[in-house]
């Protein structure tokens, strides 16, 4: 079942399933590694509502409005 990567829970891992919204800023994920297929764990809340995450064993901390354009699954999730 997909979801956004706000609404997902903290250190539980999810997969990428697609980026909506400007392209220049889903080409910037793109450029960070945040793509379809990739994965990716949430690994703590910032203060305005966003999340340091890690893919590919880098952190990244994404914005609330940035988290609501990928849309993610459960890793295991049938699809």
């Amino acid at each position: 079942m997909s979801s956004t990567l706000e609404a997902s829970a903290l250190r539980h891992e999810v997969r990428v399933v697609g980026a909506n919204g400007d392209p220049r800023v889903v080409r910037r994920l793109a450029e960070l590694g945040v793509r379809a297929g990739c994965r990716m764990v949430a690994l703590r809340r910032t203060p305005g509502g966003g999340r340091v995450v890690s893919v590919d064993g880098s952190r990244i901390a994404l914005d609330r409005d940035t988290l609501r354009l990928l849309t993610v699954e459960p890793v295991g999730a049938a699809g």
